[in-house]
């Protein structure tokens, strides 16, 4: 066998090992005759052949090895390459999705353009019309999408103008690419009065045209893509009866208005009255939804009665006759029994001892028992029978308890209340229930008890404006058993449908609802809008929005898939690309109740995606000194984490003004609907030292008390020309005076609301089980900020009664935040004497 070394050659071989297994004489022999051999020349040839082929063989042997080690390290290195580069090509990736709403871009806004802009400003305003630092930062912004947080008073409308200024004579944008949106037709006025001026100063006339679509509403906005869409003559409900002649066609006048027409109500009855002829089920739901207002429970027994209830039932009904003529004389008093179809007094037992019920119904084989009557008025003596320690009212009380207590499982309807007794006159009879013929109150929410028909149509616009669908959202609820919402809610999924579907067969225009008008160019309807003509959509290729706290989660899906839309087609086209600054105050955000929400201020670039993005801050108050911007933010800084916001006072007439906030009680044998004899006082003599006067209202009861108060005052300023007003928070914003009298705490007290679960779908608020409850405790705060920094100079706040740190409600009392130790605010006292 051949051999080799281990790298394939050989073994090296020395003479002297050749032969080593001959003898040592047969070795010597071999030995010489190699040397004979060697001196001859010659060779052995066997010898020759044989190591000729053993050397062949060895050859090959190594030469075989050999080339497999370097045949396979050339070709590993050979293949190794190919992989390395088939790897870099199917590594690289598709071109990916850009979901941002503007291009990747800044505004030109260059060096030269904002030095001409100063200067031009410096030339044709007055020197108290330059902008601050941060209103030039607002002006000058290059983001396609800036969000601006601008404080009460930070003067923010003509900062909005000169932005405008800016891009139309220095960015070359065109007017009909632009739009300023508010909210309401009286902001929107005042912000184009803002305009014409400002312009007028650069030389360019503003035609009423050119106005009219460079600041308005979302509302009329939304109006021109509904033409645009629609070639059906078509008409909105939320005109009828609001509308007066001479008015825009397009504008609602106040869209936060809860206020129904009476030819809004005609048409919400129509629609009540044919699905509870044509629909079982929502016969069935209604019916379900008038025994729970009807029919209510008695409170529980006292634990002493139930203790003695043996002793006092005997008691009870020896003077129950004497009782219950007392309460039927109430109710006959009152217009309200007796009570057609319902049956004459009857007698029933509880433990042998006998009782009285007022009433019978046939049709439902059921008792009507009476209580004292509830006619809401808190300030009505209730009388005592001749002989007794407590009143009628608690004696009622006692006898329903004791009833519920002992009369389980019979059938009996218990009326406490007029609404009740109302409901019940118009449908005892026949137990119909037509043209929604009772008023509802929803719990947990602030809708007054009102017709049924018009707390649907409120609670379906809060679903709407959360950007909701009523149906789907109904339709995602849990209720308890026995839950006394479930039935209204069922009956509303009901009733939205075929509220809808009335309006559309109208004739001969149909109807429609602004909020179906926002929803069909919203997100979830996104070939909608591709029918809408460029000439339509390029007002809002540069949209600014003020009043942004206002927005709700519906006209966020219309604005983004407006952005979304105006981006895809101008793709592939030269100049600037589309752009969004919004400018608002989330502690001036009042309007949760009806769908909107800070959030989409606070979180402005969580739901608006952009490449170039900004927040800036416009902290300056040109109203109110800083004592009183300092009061209004101690109240309101619980609802937020924004460290960086506070407000500066900048107007230097009043700048220098030190004077708290001044702080009034109402007496304890007062109510506050009684207006207050030193508020009073205090405006009178406001009103003669020259003072713009505002009074702001939690409840419209009070400010009618206190408007007939004044009366002799108001109808002085109204000769004079003089300012006074007196409203309610909400309608007070954007207003200003120099003194400012605020009547009312402002509280929201949870109450475990449905609306809780609804405004969890729309991943709003805090994440907690409570976020409706929660937000609404937050906007009670900020509605007291609204109020206190409406004043320029002087601030007198009237509340029930002290609330500190250590009082239970000093966490749901906008008042508990007040801090007297703080020096912003102060108690009123007979010796003070505020300098007017």
């Amino acid at each position: 066998m051949s051999q080799t070394s281990p790298q394939g050659q050989p073994p090296e071989l020395e003479p002297e090992t050749f032969n080593r297994h001959l003898s040592i004489s047969r070795r010597a022999i071999a030995y010489l005759s190699s040397k004979v051999l060697e001196a001859l020349k010659a060779i052995d040839g066997r010898s020759f052949f044989e190591g000729r082929e053993e050397g062949i063989k060895l050859g090959n042997d190594a030469g075989l090895l050999a080339g497999k080690d370097l045949g396979y390290a050339e070709g590993f290195a050979e293949g190794r390459a190919i992989l390395e580069i088939n790897d870099l090509r199917s590594a690289a990736s598709l071109p990916g999705e850009d979901h941002s709403l503007f291009d990747n871009e800044l505004m030109p806004i260059t060096d030269d353009i904002k030095q001409k802009m100063r200067d031009e400003v410096w030339e044709k305003l007055d020197e108290k019309e330059q902008p601050s630092d941060q209103q030039w930062a607002m002006i000058f912004a290059d983001t396609t999408c800036t969000s601006v947080i601008a404080g009460a008073g930070s003067g923010k409308s003509t900062t909005l103008a000169l932005r405008v200024v800016l891009k139309h004579f220095h960015l070359g944008i065109p007017l009909h690419h632009m739009q300023v949106t508010t909210f309401t037709t009286e902001s929107k006025k005042d912000l184009q009065k803002k305009m014409v001026k400002i312009f007028k100063s650069w030389g360019k006339d503003l035609s009423e045209s050119q106005t009219k679509s460079l600041v308005r509403t979302f509302h009329s906005k939304v109006f021109g893509f509904m033409k645009a869409f629609s070639d059906a003559p078509i008409d909105y409900f939320d005109f009828l009866g609001a509308k007066k002649s001479g008015e825009d066609e397009d504008e609602l006048e106040n869209p936060f208005s809860s206020k129904i027409t009476n030819e809004q109500g005609l048409v919400l009855s129509q629609v009540f009255n044919s699905l509870y002829e044509k629909d079982l089920t929502f016969k069935k739901h209604i019916l379900d939804l008038y025994q729970s207002i009807v029919f209510v429970k008695p409170d529980p027994m006292s634990e002493s009665m139930r203790i003695k209830k043996n002793q006092i039932l005997g008691k009870m009904s020896e003077k129950d006759e004497a009782v219950c003529d007392e309460i039927e004389a109430a109710w006959v008093e009152l217009g309200l029994w007796p009570i057609p179809g319902v049956a004459e007094r009857r007698t029933f037992n509880i433990e042998r001892n006998p009782f009285i019920a007022h009433g019978y119904l046939e049709e439902l084989e059921t008792l009507v028992i009476l209580g004292w009557p509830d006619t809401k008025n808190q300030s009505a003596e209730i009388p005592r029978r001749e002989g007794q320690t407590v009143n009628l009212k608690q004696e009622s009380w006692s006898r329903q308890a004791m009833i519920g207590e002992c009369y389980r499982g019979k059938k009996y309807i218990l009326i406490n209340n007029a609404m009740a007794a109302k409901t019940l006159m118009g449908n005892a009879q026949h137990m119909i229930v037509q043209d929604a013929g009772f008023d509802y109150h929803l719990p947990g929410t602030t809708i007054k008890e009102t017709k049924l028909t018009e707390v649907f149509f409120a609670e379906a616009n809060y679903i709407e404006n959360l950007g909701l669908d009523v149906v789907q959202a109904i339709g995602s609820l849990d209720f308890t058993p026995g839950d006394p919402r479930q039935p209204f809610y069922l009956a509303l999924q009901i009733y939205w449908r075929g509220f809808h579907d009335y309006l559309e067969s109208m004739s001969p225009k149909r109807l429609i609802t602004f909020n179906k008008a926002f929803a069909l160019f919203g997100e979830h309807n996104p070939e909608n809008i591709k029918r809408i003509p460029t000439a339509e959509l390029d007002g809002m290729r540069h949209l600014m929005i003020d009043e942004f706290q206002d927005v709700s989660g519906l006209n966020i899906s219309w604005v983004r898939q407006c952005c979304k839309e105006i981006r895809n087609r101008n793709q592939g086209l030269p100049g600037l690309g589309n752009s969004l600054m919004a400018v608002g105050d989330d502690w001036q955000s009042i309007y949760g109740w009806r769908g909107s929400s800070p959030q989409y201020l606070m979180d402005f670039h969580k739901h608006f995606h952009a490449h170039t993005r900004n927040t800036l801050y416009m902290q300056n108050n040109y109203r109110s000194h800083q004592t009183i911007i300092d009061a209004a933010e101690q109240v309101v800084r619980p609802t937020t984490t924004d460290k960086a916001k506070h407000g500066i006072a900048a107007n230097e007439k009043v700048v220098n003004q030190k004077t708290p906030v001044y702080m009034h009680y109402v007496a304890k044998d007062k109510k506050i609907v009684k207006p207050d004899e030193t508020i009073l006082r205090l405006v009178r003599q406001a009103y003669d030292d020259g003072h713009s006067i505002l009074m702001v209202f939690r409840v419209g009861d009070v400010e009618k008390a206190y408007r007939t108060a004044l009366q002799g005052l108001l109808h002085d300023a109204q000769k004079k020309q003089r300012n006074v007003k007196l409203m309610t928070f909400h309608k007070s914003k954007g207003l200003q005076a120099q003194s400012v009298f605020v009547i009312g705490d402002c509280f929201y007290n949870p109450t475990k609301s449905k609306r809780n679960d609804i405004y969890n779908l729309t991943n709003l608020g805090d994440k907690s089980p409570a976020p409706y409850d929660n937000a609404q405790s937050d906007e009670a705060l900020r509605l007291a900020y609204v109020g206190i920094t409406r004043a320029e100079l002087r601030c007198h706040w009237l509340v029930d009664r002290e609330v500190t740190a250590t009082t239970k409600q000093s966490g749901s009392n906008a008042s508990g935040y007040a801090d007297l130790k703080s020096g912003c605010y102060k108690k009123w006292t007979d010796h003070e004497h505020p300098e007017f």
